[in-house]
């Protein structure tokens, strides 16, 4: 494996924990909160999406990374993430 196919799966795994880590947030957020709004939901998630979509194209067409090691290391850490949420995470039984 090339160290360029290591960088990619390292740098999609930060941007998929960063990115599960903010969704978890808002949620979260969303969930504490007494009077959600539907827009402001909406608007939160457009922008974390707009956000996300527009970083992986700029990072992708300057080629700083590979786009399939890069998919692997995003799509493995939001795996990882939403497996330990689910399995360490205590539940109000």
């Amino acid at each position: 494996m090339s160290s360029f196919t290591i960088v990619s799966i390292a740098v999609g795994a930060v941007f998929g924990g960063l990115n599960f880590w903010l969704l978890s947030r808002i949620v979260r957020a969303l969930v504490d909160s007494e009077n959600v709004k539907k827009w402001k939901t909406g608007l939160y998630f457009v922008l974390k999406m707009a956000l996300l979509l527009t970083t992986f194209g700029l990072i992708l067409r300057k080629g700083y990374v590979s786009p399939l090691p890069f998919l692997a290391g995003f799509t493995v850490s939001l795996v990882i993430g939403i497996g330990t949420r689910l399995f360490l995470t205590p539940r109000n039984s």
